[in-house]
């Protein structure tokens, strides 16, 4: 079960496969937000702006972790349900 078949698709397992994935876009975005206020910094620009009431670091955390949640939905649907690495390849 390690790199061929994978197992049945139940809810716990998705619950933990779409927890994941969202933490994931949470740690990317948080990455992605420091990378942004380091370069912000070193050139002296400081902004202040707001989107929707939040503070631009809230935003692009929710949006990380949103982002994570879809794909992980995505790559659910596609490991699991559709198992696209089954499909035989064809010859050209």
């Amino acid at each position: 079960m390690l790199f061929g078949e994978v197992g049945d698709a139940n809810n716990f397992k998705r619950i933990v496969y779409l927890c994941a994935s969202t933490l994931l876009g949470f740690l990317v975005s948080f990455v992605v937000y420091a990378l942004v206020e380091f370069s912000q910094i070193k050139s002296g620009y400081m902004s202040t702006e707001t989107f929707m009431g939040l503070s631009t670091q809230e935003d692009v955390l929710f949006l990380g972790s949103l982002i994570g949640f879809f794909v992980g939905r995505v790559w659910w649907r596609k490991i699991y349900i559709e198992k696209v690495w089954t499909r035989k390849k064809k010859n050209i």
